[in-house]
């Protein structure tokens, strides 16, 4: 894989925000490490249940894209998320947030 920018922008109070993604690579990913952790948990349990990633969104009230990009650590997931998850996935939440600390 080639390296991989991430280009920005300033806005107009001065603060950078990302604009365009040009080959995201693991290492743009370390940057969100916690999620990337949290998704391979979910998706490792949602396995082991034998869920297809539509099953899960069902139950959830996500669509199958939200639920692919949660387990690549791509989308960001609230606090309130990670106890529907659990449920859901017939979890304690405490195995969800254990995944994060690795």
């Amino acid at each position: 894989m080639s390296p991989r920018r991430v280009k920005t922008k300033r806005t107009v109070s001065g603060q950078r925000r990302v604009y365009r993604v040009v080959n995201v690579t693991r290492e743009v990913l370390q940057c969100e490490r916690p999620y990337v952790l949290f998704g391979a948990a979910v998706r490792e349990a949602r396995l082991d249940m034998e869920l297809s990633q539509q099953e899960l969104a069902d139950r959830l009230g996500y669509s199958r894209g939200s639920i692919a990009n949660i387990e690549l650590g791509r989308q960001r997931v609230l606090l309130s998320d990670v106890f529907a998850f659990a449920k859901a996935l017939c979890l304690d939440p405490k195995k969800l947030f254990a995944a994060t600390a690795k």
